[in-house]
């Protein structure tokens, strides 16, 4: 494409204010555009000189970069290729074939073989559960609770209301699942006796409609015209919604022209709650039509077959077992399984169980929810391991605490085997004398994991608190008429300490009632809390059926005032709205009664029973300090159970979770201790220890995986016999003890054994000691308590061999660093002399103004540029400098070095490679037969201080490429570094500035010139207009 280098333009030349020829008939907008174009010349030469400048300032940043990273490379304190480190000419590499460990070879290793045994890995320190910490999963069914439910499905609602063409169809089913008669469920002979009842009930219900009823094969289905919808209205019973499948708001779909409402049919009275195995949960159905006496009362027997049926079904025969006694049952699987119950409290307290109760602890579960063989007490957990501190309460997880324990300073780490049910806690490091030391201050967490401890002293805290004291309800208080509605609202309940919010959203030309609002808000909290655990009631009552402690704050500015009240809860205020001004709770307060709080059993300091009117406030007197009240909890300390009534418990279970309360005392079985111990290795013949399985010696890092031998176990043929200094016999059992130079020593302490008197004891002979095999193991010399052969230094004797190492220095990584720093190093000058040698063809080529780049494509310009940066800089003297230097530095022999690098076999090539590094034909092994034969001559050749290569071209790029603002590299000083102080501090900027200044000067002379240019045509143009209009006023005068 031909380009006009004239034809450019900064500024448009035409004027908004101009007539542009109007009077006159001349393009105003061309003239004012040449009489301007002399200026326009010199604001485009200066643009285009900036952009040279920008252009050769990034050609600069790009060659600083690729020296800085030529240096990072091959000279930086953190590479593996730096030339400058003795390491990297001292590498060494290790050799094994073992499986007892791994090795790696520092710089510092020598050659040579090394003989490594590994007698014994390096173990932490850890205390393990010596039983199952999880409780039973057990429960107690309660037959008449279970009959209650059973009732209320027999006296439930069966009626169906559907709607079609406007009009509401009811059908009552109640006498087809129920024989009002006999208050009993009716059984089926088949699924077909049983639709065809359902059949004849729903088409004399719709016979006079144009639905169309089908019941087949357990299915319902109605069928109408596609152009009407079916529909589930309100009113229809809970119980006959149920049996058919279908649910209310529920509507037809509509296909082929028919519309059609379907439900699959149950007719089984059923209780059901879910059973997970491991990761699968099933659902469990108890049939109550099996489970009934002749009289209408559940049988427990019955109860427990159909439970064991419903198992087998869910999980597989036999795969989870229910074993009763009498009312009391236990869930039982085969070890290392977990299995959990969940579904609704109303449902699973007929059972006596909780949802989520398990036989294996949940690590997401709260502590209040869980289960442990030693039964938590209380709410509160203060307990200190290697003295850092721990507090926890009910509303923690597991996986809280462990968190929380490891991510501490304790040096412990704590972790939970689900197969076998126990809790470890482990020395965060490895060795001997690492001890894990525990105790309490409040409640027995402690306890539940770890039983009564390592040492079997672990004692309980001295107090327990109790959960905060609430009641089941919060009672309503609304300012509002029942029949008054609203069109928005919020409702703010704070529950165990976390706030909860729930809205009802504004919708359009949308009010809702009362029951309404109570609807939503329920179905929300059920989300939030749990189907039924926190709802409101018909009547604006808050029911709280699982223990929680809520609190409904007033927002209210005057809560006595009954009509700011009714306001705020007229504005949307829920709060208000249900429970008027005042903020509520249901948490107890000192004026609460042991009464009020179902508590009973409990005895004063005197040992009388406490009245049930006494206040909980007043308990710390009555009791003598053993109970006291504060902030909705119960504490109890010292001896608690002289206050308690031996023959009424139930306090102690209400509060703390179990009947006997234990303070200050051990609790449960003692755990397992594991002491930690060191590695015990042999190198090269000398016996010694390290506290990790990872460790460094004599240049080798090596990590122990396993051992080379075995430790001998063995057997005494007899017991240590002697003579003390008065004559008498003295025998030592072989357990324990060895004998060395005939004195006999502790295996434990490594002291001499005296007798009675004090001296020490010989023994002139002592038994054999025999192998697992029969065989007498020779330098044996005694054994220690865990029945490990011992020899007379009272080190275990171990059988086993030792792995060899072999150490040489490791060329091919050294000669493969040279390769990439030769390659590096072309690279590097290869293209710094391309740079340095293109022709100056940016000459030809003037940087484009913007008017040039709208009239050409993307490559085009891109073309185009490429071109205008070529020898830019053409025989650039800073970048010469460098080359020269470093080629200089390359082709001298140091001062004092043996060597220079053509001895290495490294020569330089002709003068068209113009200073690449050649590895010669021979020059690889040249430099091998060096490095195996010279290592320390080769590596003085690069590092020494003064006149060490390697330290000479560091140097010299330093002064080239360094980006230290203090001390900045040549070029560095001339184009500056992105995104350091350089960038505006440096030669080409200041460069940049001027031009600057000077298109700017040149604008401000363009705008100057052209808005007098266009003053000048304006008064032109007007003074023509003028001129003609007088003209034709002549000319009309004249006729």
């Amino acid at each position: 494409m031909n380009i006009n280098s004239t034809s450019s333009y900064v500024n448009n030349a035409s004027s908004s204010n101009g007539f542009s020829g109007l009077a006159s008939g001349l393009d105003t907008e061309s003239m004012v555009e040449k009489m301007l174009a002399n200026v326009q010349a010199k604001i485009d030469k200066q643009n285009g000189l900036k952009q040279q400048v920008e252009w050769k300032q990034e050609i600069y940043r790009e060659i600083i970069t690729q020296i800085n990273s030529f240096q990072s490379q091959f000279f930086g304190s953190s590479s593996t290729t730096n030339f400058m480190n003795q390491a990297f000419f001292n590498a060494m590499k290790a050799i094994t074939s073992s499986n007892a460990f791994k090795v790696n070879a520092t710089s510092s290793a020598a050659t040579g073989n090394v003989d490594l045994e590994v007698r014994q890995m390096a173990t932490s320190t850890s205390i393990t559960s010596s039983a199952g910490v999880s409780g039973k999963l057990a429960g107690t069914v309660d037959a008449q609770a279970i009959k209650e439910l059973a009732d209320k499905q027999l006296n439930g609602d069966y009626t169906v209301k559907l709607e079609v063409d406007g009009k509401t169809v009811t059908a009552d089913l109640k006498d087809v699942f129920v024989d009002e008669a006999t208050g009993t469920f009716k059984t089926y002979s088949s699924t077909a006796e049983r639709d065809a009842a359902i059949q004849t009930k729903l088409n004399n219900a719709f016979k006079d409609t144009s639905v169309k009823v089908d019941v087949k094969d357990g299915a319902v289905s109605f069928k109408t015209d596609g152009k009407k919808t079916i529909s589930v209205v309100k009113g229809s019973g809970e119980m006959g919604l149920q049996r058919l499948g279908l649910t209310s708001g529920m509507q037809s779909t509509t296909k082929n022209g028919e519309a059609t409402l379907s439900g699959k049919i149950d007719d089984k009275p059923s209780i059901s709650f879910s059973v997970t195995l491991d990761d699968l949960q099933k659902e469990v159905k108890i049939d109550l039509r099996n489970i009934m006496d002749g009289n209408g009362n559940v049988d427990v027997s019955k109860f427990a077959t159909e439970l064991q049926n419903g198992l087998d079904k869910a999980h597989g025969k036999g795969q989870i077992k229910a074993e009763f006694n009498g009312n009391n049952f236990e869930l039982k699987v085969s070890n290392g399984r977990k299995v959990m119950l969940g579904g609704s409290k109303e449902v699973l307290d007929t059972m006596g169980v909780k949802n989520g109760q398990s036989n294996r602890i949940g690590m997401g579960g709260s502590l209040k929810d869980l289960y442990f063989a030693n039964k938590l007490q209380g709410s509160s957990f203060k307990f200190t391991i290697n003295d850092v501190e721990f507090s926890f309460d009910e509303n923690d997880t597991m996986s809280d605490i462990v968190s929380a324990i490891n991510r501490s300073g304790a040096g412990v780490r704590l972790v939970y085997r689900v197969q076998d049910d126990s809790f470890t806690l482990e020395a965060s490091e490895s060795g001997a004398g690492r001890e894990i030391t525990m105790s309490q201050t409040e409640g027995n967490l402690l306890n539940a994991l770890f039983g009564s401890g390592a040492d079997g002293n672990l004692a309980t805290g001295s107090k327990a608190v109790s959960s905060k004291l609430t009641f089941g309800q919060i009672t309503g208080n609304s300012p509002l008429a029942d029949d008054a509605t609203i069109d928005q609202g919020k409702f703010t309940i704070n529950v165990n300490g976390t706030e909860h919010s729930f809205s009802i959203p504004k919708k359009e030309g949308k009010t809702y009632t009362k029951d309404e609002v109570i609807k939503e808000l329920n179905t929300q909290m059920d989300k939030a809390f749990g189907t039924g655990n926190i709802n409101l009631d018909k009547d604006g009552n808050l029911v709280v059926n699982n223990g929680a402690a809520v609190t409904v704050k007033s927002s209210v500015s005057k809560p006595d005032d009954p009509a700011i009240v009714e306001a705020a809860a007229k504005a949307g205020d829920l709060n208000a709205a249900f429970f008027g001004g005042k903020t509520v709770s249901n948490v107890a307060t000192g004026e609460t009664t042991l009464a009020q709080m179902g508590l009973t059993g409990l005895k004063d300091k005197d040992g009388n029973a406490l009245d049930s009117a006494t206040k909980l406030s007043e308990l710390a007197e009555k009791t003598g300090g053993v109970l006291s009240f504060e902030d909705g909890r119960i504490t109890a300390s010292g001896d608690v159970m002289s206050v308690v009534d031996e023959n009424d418990k139930s306090a102690m279970q209400k509060l703390f979770g179990t009947p006997d309360l234990v303070l200050g005392a051990t609790q449960g079985d003692a755990a397992t201790l594991k002491e930690g111990q060191n590695a015990i290795i042999k190198i090269d013949g000398v016996l010694t220890e390290r506290s990790s399985n990872t460790f460094q010696v004599n240049g080798l890092d090596i990590s122990l995986t396993g051992t080379t031998g075995n430790y001998v176990k063995g057997t005494a043929d007899g017991n240590f016999k002697t003579i003390d200094s008065e004559g008498n016999d003295v025998e030592f059992p072989p357990e324990g003890v060895y004998i060395k130079d005939g004195k006999l020593y502790d295996a434990v302490t490594k002291q001499v054994k005296m007798d009675a008197q004090g001296n020490e004891l010989t023994f002139p002979s002592w038994p054999k000691f025999i192998d697992a095999n029969g065989n007498v193991v020779q330098g044996a010399a005694g054994m220690d308590k865990d029945g490990y052969l011992l020899d007379e230094d009272g080190n275990r004797i171990f059988e086993g061999k030792a792995d060899k190492i072999e150490v040489t220095r490791n060329t091919d990584q050294i000669v493969d660093g040279v390769k990439q720093f030769i390659d590096g190093y072309n690279k590097l000058i290869k293209n710094l002399n391309d740079i340095i040698g293109e022709d100056r063809t940016y000459r030809k080529y003037d940087p484009l103004t913007e008017a040039q780049k709208k009239e050409m494509s993307e490559k085009e310009i891109e073309l185009w540029e490429e071109k205008a940066k070529e020898g830019l800089l053409r025989n650039d003297s800073t970048i010469e400098t460098f080359l020269q230097k470093m080629r200089t530095t390359l082709y001298e022999k140091p001062a004092g070095s043996d060597y220079a690098l053509y001895d290495l076999g490294i020569d330089t090539g002709d003068w068209e490679s113009k200073g690449q590094l050649i590895l010669s034909a021979d020059g690889e092994a040249r430099l091998r037969q060096l490095l195996e034969s010279d290592p320390s001559g080769v590596m003085k050749l690069f590092t020494d201080k003064e006149e060490g290569l390697a330290v000479k071209l560091n140097s010299i790029i330093d002064k080239t490429a360094k980006i230290s603002s203090g001390s900045p590299g040549s070029l560095v000083e001339l184009a500056g570094v992105k995104g350091k102080a350089s960038e505006v501090n440096n030669t080409l900027y200041n460069r940049l500035k001027a031009i600057d200044d000077k298109i700017a000067t040149l604008k401000r002379t363009y705008e100057k010139q052209k808005a007098r240019y266009w003053n000048q045509f304006n008064a032109m143009e007007k003074a023509i207009a003028n001129m003609n209009s007088q003209s034709s006023w002549l000319t009309q005068q004249l006729g």
